[in-house]
């Protein structure tokens, strides 16, 4: 008996002290430092959330070496984790309410960088003051939210510049000025009237659109799946844009991204009503069934001011619609001031291609900013780069050379197959040399440590190219090209030289846009001549409007988008 209770009683102590500690265990890394006895960390995640899986291990061990209490909230689908969180936010005097977050004493750590940084010595400062997040409060000074950084209203501007020219809101005005003028006889003054509410009307709906989407889009915690559905529709927008485009260079059919033909009877109904109700409800009719022209645009714009204060967005989604209606009231002014809108039509039909043509490239840089913010999201930092790749300062320079003077004999080769074959602007040392600089700079935006002065001096002669052939254009506002190119330059090379990798990647899109217009550009010009002896005749006629039945209200809405 005495033996088995020998035996017995080292185990009945065992038991208690492995019970001991798995309730200490159990307790998320129990302190065991009396003196910070009500110190804890208070961790709030998302399910599913990369950053937060990625941070977790890492905080728990921080805290189990510091020996502080660790508790955790997930937020993504528990209503009293969320609103626990919004009341730490509230306490602790911040806007953010996104995750992963740390609160910790007197500190608020948002983000896994700001964490990872900081966290180890937030703790040690709490521990030392015995203060505990769960009670402590901040006293909040008003202090406005940062304004909204430089890209992302140069970005709205842009946008907005390239989306106020679009051919259908230019086209119904120009059509309801000219019905107001030659079919209903209304004094100047009352056309003045109703243009200004017309585009009163289409500035509001748009407007107010705009508002009720971004308010939307400030109810979730979380943007990434309405960031990933919107750049599937910006990558829809830009295939049919440049659809569009090819279709309106070449007048070989109508462009989809335009007022649908069931829309234009009721259209034609409200312009011909001539009431200042009728001409509200034009105008909100117009914006509303505009929207296959500036729609993703518009809301690409939308889910960029949604990463920015909510304040400054509504600021900026005023500006950008203010922009929007800027052609539309000098079209208004011009036609007051006894302009014949004819010449207005006319050369937006001209230039119709150029008008789609940039839309889709501003749909790429939207999509661009998008698939930033989403790779941010996942914790994507880029593909691993072969070493083969990783040259020396000198062995760069060298590759360029060989780069640019293998691909010049090789496209030299190359250019009469394919001038005998497709009748294109070719250039073989400027093809040479884009590919080079293209090569060079992807290198660059994955990291490598390509000499910017190399890149530099390539984009340099790429822009000088560029120039020389928007100069044999001789269009009417070469001075103000010129001086944009010298001034993109400049900011070109400062973002190069300050390393700010993706804002240098927005700035060198638009050097693509431009050597595709001048690729279209010719292409044009090409078009023009075999129509001048008779080879696309035919398709050119097809597509004017006859005189006789310009008259006719119906047969302008028809080709209003064109």
């Amino acid at each position: 008996m005495k033996i088995k209770l020998l035996v017995a009683l080292p185990l009945i102590l065992l038991l208690l002290v492995t019970q001991s500690l798995s309730a200490s265990e159990s307790e998320d890394y129990l302190i065991h430092d009396e003196s910070c006895k009500n110190t804890s960390i208070y961790f709030f995640y998302g399910e599913g959330c990369p950053h937060c899986i990625a941070i977790e291990p890492i905080v728990k061990a921080t805290s189990a070496q510091c020996e502080i209490s660790f508790k955790s909230y997930e937020v993504y689908h528990n209503e009293t984790n969320r609103q626990l969180l919004t009341d730490f936010a509230k306490r602790y005097c911040i806007n953010a309410t996104r995750v992963p977050a740390i609160f910790v004493g007197d500190s608020a750590l948002i983000g896994d960088e700001q964490i990872t940084k900081n966290l180890y010595d937030k703790i040690i400062s709490a521990k030392e003051n015995n203060m505990d997040a769960l009670h402590y409060s901040k006293n909040c000074t008003t202090t406005p939210p940062p304004p909204p950084p430089l890209p992302t209203i140069a970005t709205v501007i842009g946008a907005a510049l390239v989306d106020s020219i679009n051919p259908c809101a230019i086209g119904v005005l120009i059509i309801f000025i000219t019905f107001m003028t030659s079919s209903m006889k209304l004094s100047r003054r009352r056309i003045a009237i109703y243009g200004a509410i017309y585009i009163t009307a289409v500035y509001l709906a748009y407007f107010l659109a705009g508002v009720g989407i971004l308010k939307f889009f400030h109810s979730f915690e979380s943007m990434i799946f309405v960031q990933i559905l919107v750049v599937i529709i910006l990558l829809v927008g830009i295939l049919l844009s440049f659809r569009d485009t090819y279709l309106t260079l070449t007048k070989k059919g109508k462009p989809l991204l335009a007022i649908p033909a069931s829309a234009k009877g009721t259209i034609e109904r409200y312009i011909k009503k001539g009431t200042v109700l009728g001409v509200i409800a034009l105008g909100v009719l117009v914006a509303m069934v505009e929207l296959p022209c500036t729609g993703q645009v518009y809301l690409g714009i939308l889910t960029v001011l949604n990463t920015i204060d909510f304040n400054y967005g509504i600021l900026l989604l005023s500006l950008y619609n203010f922009i929007f209606v800027l052609p539309l009231i000098l079209i208004l002014i011009f036609g007051l001031f006894g302009r014949t809108l004819s010449e207005f039509s006319e050369k937006k039909q001209e230039e119709s291609w150029l008008m789609r043509y940039l839309a889709g490239w501003v749909m790429i840089f939207l999509t661009a900013i998008l698939m930033d913010e989403i790779f941010k999201f996942f914790g994507y930092t880029g593909v691993a780069v072969p070493d083969l790749l990783k040259l020396t300062y000198e062995g760069f320079f060298i590759f360029a050379v060989a780069s640019i003077v293998s691909l010049f004999v090789i496209f030299s080769l190359l250019r009469p197959i394919v001038k005998k074959r497709i009748n294109i602007w070719y250039c073989s040392y400027c093809y040479a040399s884009a590919i080079t600089w293209i090569f060079l700079s992807g290198l660059y935006l994955l990291g490598v440590d390509v000499p910017k002065i190399l890149i530099a001096g390539l984009l340099g002669m790429s822009l000088a190219g560029i120039w020389e052939e928007f100069k044999k254009f001789n269009f009417k506002y070469f001075g103000v090209f010129t001086i944009f190119s010298a001034v993109f330059g400049i900011i070109l090379l400062y973002v190069l030289s300050a390393g700010q990798r993706f804002e240098f990647l927005l700035l060198v899109l638009p050097i693509f846009v431009l050597d595709g217009i001048i690729f279209l550009k010719n292409f044009e010009i090409m078009l023009t001549s075999a129509g001048d002896k008779g080879s696309a005749g035919k398709g050119a006629k097809r597509w004017q409007v006859p005189k006789e039945e310009k008259k006719g209200l119906r047969e302008m809405l028809d080709h209003c988008c064109d």
